[in-house]
């Protein structure tokens, strides 16, 4: 597995055996602001652009950043370029605190959803995350 990206909110690897990119949000997060959050989004988007991932790993049990609904807006503009590279599967590891975690699940527009060939699940433990998209 190589690390494709680190800094003090997120790190981000490419698993090739598997075909999947991990992004563990880290506890620094709360410090983050709305523009730290769309430079990592964004980075995310490229990393999702080179490696062409067909699983997509999101652990936000860490995450402390609750999105302002502008940075929601916006992110959920992203979601196309998303299935555009490829990607037909996204776990998330749900965090503990309520307002992150519903700040997550809004990120994934239904419309996306129920338009794509695609599916999306939440999940509370890491190793069930990762069990779902591998038998996937």
């Amino acid at each position: 597995m190589k690390t494709i990206t680190k800094n003090d909110f997120i790190e981000s690897k490419f698993d090739s055996k598997n075909n999947m990119i991990i992004d563990l949000w880290q506890e620094e997060t709360d410090n983050m602001t709305d523009l730290d959050y769309r430079n990592v989004a964004l980075r995310q988007i490229e990393n999702i652009h080179v490696n062409k991932p067909k699983y997509w790993l999101v652990d936000t049990s860490e995450l402390k950043f609750t999105l302002a609904p502008k940075t929601q807006e916006w992110a959920d503009s992203l979601f196309p370029k998303i299935l555009e590279a490829g990607v037909r599967y996204i776990a998330f590891v749900i965090s503990p605190d309520i307002f992150t975690q519903v700040s997550v699940e809004q990120l994934m527009d239904e419309k996306h959803i129920k338009t794509s060939n695609f599916e999306i699940k939440y999940f509370n433990i890491y190793e069930d995350a990762l069990n779902w998209l591998i038998e996937n």
